[in-house]
């Protein structure tokens, strides 16, 4: 059904409620010409009159009374199309979420939202995995529901304009060292202090720089990087058993004092934030359950936006 169709159908329905070309126009806030010319179109179409005029009025022949129950149920249906909301209960749904996920978010907010899914939306599933190629079609096509990862992954990924992003975290980055490292005992250490040791590179997208680097280089300065790793678990494991510092989020760094007993060092450097975005599809903005599971995760990682 085109648009025209559509629009004879409404003429014949408000003609069949109030007998009269002048009151189905007002009723449709069209002209009574616009009424006339449809009820034409509509005679050619059915090869009838539809209405013939007694006394003051238009009354129905045969065919359009006969048309009038399919002709009302139609209309309903379409109006209910337009009127209808779907809703999403956790508490009943069985849907799976589908989610790539960075080491940064995977590791701080996710296991407590995951246990908090499992007391309080049980039949609910969720499907998590790492950082891969083609995500920018599998978000379209709904085969993943969204990507957390961090700021350096967008080019990587080829995540373009087209998605829609959030801010999930902002956190400073702080320096970390064994306890047992030569110089762990001093707390404030000098900018030669930070560069007389080796280092540990934390990188998913694979890169050779960070943060740090880039630090570095507006003072003019480099350091040297032993050893690059994809996560922060790793890098926390191979500072607590060296002489070699990383510079992590600071939540990172309170795991690893509290796990492995490393030590936070101030170093008289400004670094930027280390920040991780939530990316989907326009295409799935509105869908009731999509919007709820974004929602969600935005409060379970509302502490890491500092």
């Amino acid at each position: 059904m085109n648009e025209f169709e559509l629009r004879l159908l409404r003429v014949l329905h408000a003609l069949l409620e109030t007998g009269s070309v002048k009151h189905a126009a007002s009723r449709l806030a069209v002209s009574p010409s616009a009424v006339s010319h449809s009820l034409r179109a509509l005679r050619a179409r059915f090869s009838d009159p539809l209405f013939v005029r007694v006394g003051g009025s238009l009354q129905p022949t045969p065919l359009a009374q006969a048309l009038r129950p399919a002709l009302q149920s139609g209309l309903n249906a379409l109006a209910g199309v337009l009127n209808q909301t779907v809703e999403f209960d956790p508490e009943d749904s069985r849907r799976t979420f589908s989610l790539v996920c960075a080491d940064l978010p995977l590791i701080t907010a996710m296991p407590r939202l995951i246990g908090t899914a499992r007391r309080l939306w049980p039949h609910l599933d969720f499907r998590i995995s790492g950082v891969r190629s083609g995500l920018q079609a599998d978000l379209a096509s709904g085969r993943l529901d969204l990507v957390l990862a961090g700021a350096e992954m967008e080019g990587r990924l080829a995540l373009d304009d087209e998605l829609m992003r959030s801010r999930i975290i902002s956190e400073p980055l702080v320096s970390v060292v064994a306890a047992h490292h030569p110089l762990g005992e001093k707390s404030l250490w000098t900018l030669e202090d930070f560069l007389a040791f080796p280092h540990v590179l934390v990188s998913t997208a694979g890169l050779g720089e960070g943060l740090v680097d880039s630090a570095l280089r507006a003072v003019g300065r480099t350091r040297r990087v032993v050893v690059t790793v994809p996560n922060f678990s790793a890098a926390g494991m191979f500072v607590a058993n060296s002489d070699m510092i990383a510079t992590v989020p600071v939540s990172m760094a309170r795991r690893g004092v509290e796990r492995l007993g490393l030590k936070v060092v101030d170093v008289p450097l400004e670094f930027e934030r280390a920040e991780a975005y939530m990316w989907w599809h326009p295409r799935f903005h509105h869908d009731p359950a999509h919007a709820w599971w974004r929602n969600q995760l935005m409060d379970a990682f509302a502490n890491y936006r500092q």
